[in-house]
């Protein structure tokens, strides 16, 4: 926790920041001082008073269980907080095509109450009707922004927020991103309408981002495929992951499985890998000027989940944690040598410290 030598004082101003999660509750902190004041055996052996007066935490802790629920929820909005403020040109693109299909969504929810669910079938989802009348070739875009549940909206948007704003960024520009959106959803939703004309399926219909998703996906696999993720808590590439996807996908065409469109979703995979060819080659854009942008984006995130860990601890505050595993100053293992968004860090910590009663010239991490 320190670097320099344990000594009694150390021990002391540790265990009054260790004892409990709450570190300003003052029933601990004198309890503490009254100890130490009185038993005979703090100054000969202040580990034993440590132990004597540490505080049992209950596993079934209502905070701590409010702490485990909010915390996902307060990481995710000042995320988000932080992309839109210092990030705009990456990031208000995809927040505008999320609010596109959330507002389709509210569309599909008011068409259940108001009895006007064939028009949004109709105009809003891709099927033969799509390709064999001029009049609804419109819907193989509109398919793309279009979602009927909740479940389907949030976990397609939760993969568009997390890779939209690296691609927006390798992409440079807005009406190229937007531009790989609507291709990789037209693709996806004309080749599953072909794939289920041949097979026979003409009753059925599709909607949903996940083509136009896939696309902007593959389009980021093809230019950073060893990118580590994490796939329901288990950290592989992203090359490993396009890989399983095709698999899944080639598997549900040539078993005929109608659950998800799984053509659509090769439809808009293989356009995310054209489009990025196409830059690369055809259209003989610098891959350096790509991957540099990426670049950039990657130096954000680094600075922005530093950032995060900084808000987390400010609202959700465990002063052992906190010293343990970053500098007061937040300049320990890990952090940027010039911490960004300075304006919370360094005062608030600085504040802490002469709370606590440091002293910097001893104890100076």
């Amino acid at each position: 926790y320190y670097r320099h030598d344990f000594s009694t004082e150390d021990l002391t101003h540790q265990h009054r920041f260790q004892t409990r999660n709450h570190q300003s509750d003052p029933w601990i902190q004198n309890s503490v001082s009254k100890y130490y004041s009185s038993s005979p055996s703090s100054s000969t052996n202040p580990t034993h008073a440590i132990t004597n007066t540490s505080v049992h935490h209950d596993p079934f802790d209502l905070s701590d269980l409010m702490d485990r629920i909010t915390k996902p929820l307060f990481r995710m909005a000042r995320s988000i907080e932080l992309d839109l403020l210092n990030d705009p040109d990456n990031s208000r693109p995809v927040a505008l095509l999320i609010g596109l299909n959330a507002l389709v969504l509210f569309g599909w929810k008011a068409a259940s109450i108001f009895n006007l669910n064939s028009f949004m079938v109709r105009h809003f989802t891709s099927s033969t009707l799509s390709i064999s009348s001029p009049k609804y070739w419109h819907t193989l875009l509109t398919a793309s922004v279009s979602h009927y549940s909740v479940i389907h909206f949030v976990a397609n948007m939760f993969v568009l927020w997390n890779f939209g704003p690296i691609v927006r960024a390798g992409i440079g520009a807005d009406e190229d991103f937007y531009l790989l959106y609507a291709l990789a959803g037209i693709s996806s939703s004309l080749v599953g309408v072909l794939t289920r004309k041949v097979l026979n399926h003409t009753s059925s219909y599709s909607l949903g981002a996940s083509g136009s998703v896939l696309g902007l996906v593959f389009w980021y696999e093809q230019a950073q495929p060893l990118q580590m993720v994490s796939v329901l808590g288990y950290p592989t590439t992203l090359q490993n992951v396009a890989r399983g996807l095709v698999t899944l996908d080639v598997l549900g065409v040539v078993n005929r499985w109608q659950f998800l469109d799984h053509a659509g979703h090769l439809g808009g995979a293989m356009l995310g890998v054209g489009m990025y060819q196409y830059q690369c080659r055809l259209k003989n854009e610098n891959t350096f000027a790509i991957l540099y942008r990426i670049k950039q984006r990657k130096k954000f995130e680094v600075k922005k989940m530093y950032q995060l860990e900084q808000d987390e601890n400010r609202v959700f505050w465990d002063g052992s944690k906190y010293r343990s595993s970053r500098g007061g100053d937040g300049s320990g293992w890990g952090a940027p040598e010039d911490p960004p968004f300075p304006d919370f860090a360094r005062d608030f910590m600085s504040r802490l410290r002469k709370a606590m009663g440091a002293d910097d010239n001893k104890d100076k991490d």
